[in-house]
């Protein structure tokens, strides 16, 4: 597991992440869910977890390109680098898998994930897994 801190400023960091996200689509290998939280993890404290496991087209290929390091799935990849804790402990910048298998970031009472529109609001009772931040 990682362990890379929080920056003093990581809210007024996030919150910059968040404002470039808004309004760009889903698109694998460039702001899926997985390089989202990726991306928002990098903002609040400035470690970046997706050296090297950008620019794949598919799911596919994502997936193709975790399987050296002994994931099959980017959940799993996530449990690796950060600590696993209660869903109902889970905070503002802390990452969440979803269900269906995507990742998103908490924001207090909801969720933050990308879309097809970008950035979108989803309930917290979607909630699978945490990891804390």
């Amino acid at each position: 597991m990682t362990d890379h801190p929080r920056l003093p400023d990581w809210q007024s960091r996030l919150g910059v992440y968040l404002g470039e996200v808004q309004g760009r689509p889903f698109r694998y290998g460039r702001l899926d869910c997985m390089l989202f939280v990726v991306g928002a993890v990098q903002a609040m404290t400035g470690h970046d977890n997706g050296r090297g496991l950008r620019g794949y087209r598919t799911r596919a290929e994502g997936l193709r390109k975790i399987a050296p390091l002994g994931f099959s799935s980017h959940v799993e990849l996530a449990a690796s680098w950060w600590p696993e804790i209660e869903p109902a402990e889970a905070r503002a910048g802390d990452v969440l898998e979803l269900d269906g298998l995507s990742m998103g970031l908490c924001q207090g009472a909801v969720a933050y994930g990308v879309g097809s529109q970008g950035l979108r609001v989803v309930p917290l009772s979607l909630t699978l897994r945490a990891f804390r931040i």
